[in-house]
């Protein structure tokens, strides 16, 4: 699943010329420059706008700086002064215009027009208990099924050595619900079987992407254009709105897929 960071570079990289480069540095830096002999757009490409640098490891992974000066192929003068010095090899971001909080709140709000309610479907497993003390007719259910989400039924597997076959079990009939403040636990109505698997199935909402290591399995090129006229919009930028805006909504329609619904023929008895 792409990260927070990579969606940023690719929404960046593709949304205006020269709006975005990855590079590292080739040379040792100060605390206020940053030796680059790749960078070999135009004088002042960097710092006649607002322009920003972003670290992306190292000991300054995650620092953002103004640009204040650039000359070609050689420095790029940041403001105010790093931390620690700026080694060769450091690979760092420059991105022109926003700063990264507003590249990923574009992002984040792109994910919710996308889809306001951001709601996923999965499960997490527990297992029963019927050891040398007894079956234990009380389990708890796992943090990401029991907090900020809502649990939609539970399965239980038929066999201990099958990974397929899993049957429902009831609420009220074979199991009730008991909530202790954030814990949930479930009280089995049944003889447990030892090591036996249940599925809690759930539902919950999805965070908003707020570290670089964040991900999301959502559609990536939905967010692309979705953030992107984002972007637009913080700009006042009326053609590249108008243009993102139409492609967003080209993507949005055609998801998710499905397939046409076919009829099945069957054999009929008929009897007379």
């Amino acid at each position: 699943m792409p990260s927070l960071r990579s969606i940023r570079h690719d929404v960046a990289d593709g949304y205006k010329n020269r709006y975005f480069q990855l590079s590292s540095t080739t040379g040792n830096s100060n605390l206020t420059t940053l030796v680059d002999a790749n960078r070999q757009e135009p004088q002042g490409e960097w710092s006649r706008v607002d322009s920003f640098v972003h670290f992306e490891g190292g000991a300054l992974d995650g620092v953002e700086r103004r640009v204040t000066g650039y000359s070609p192929g050689n420095v790029l003068t940041i403001l105010p002064a790093v931390a620690a010095s700026i080694a060769n090899g450091f690979t760092y971001a420059l991105y022109k215009s926003l700063q990264v909080a507003k590249w990923n709140r574009a992002i984040n709000e792109g994910l919710m027009d996308m889809a306001p309610d951001r709601l996923v479907q999965s499960y997490v497993t527990i297992t029963e208990y019927a050891g040398a003390l007894g079956a234990s007719f009380i389990v708890q259910i796992p943090t990401l099924a029991a907090l900020d989400a809502r649990i939609l039924k539970l399965t239980r597997q038929e066999f201990d050595a099958s990974a397929y076959q899993y049957r429902e079990i009831y609420e009220g009939l074979d199991y009730e619900l008991i909530h202790q403040g954030d814990n949930v636990f479930a009280r089995l109505k049944y003889i447990p079987v030892d090591q036996r698997i249940l599925r809690v199935h759930y539902e919950r909402r999805l965070a908003t992407l707020a570290t670089d290591a964040d991900s999301t399995s959502e559609p990536l090129d939905q967010i692309l254009y979705f953030a992107r006229m984002h972007i637009a919009i913080l700009e006042n930028d009326k053609d590249q709105q108008a243009y993102w805006s139409e492609k967003a909504a080209k993507a949005k329609s055609g998801w998710p897929k499905v397939d046409d619904e076919q009829t099945i023929e069957r054999p009929r008895i008929i009897v007379r």
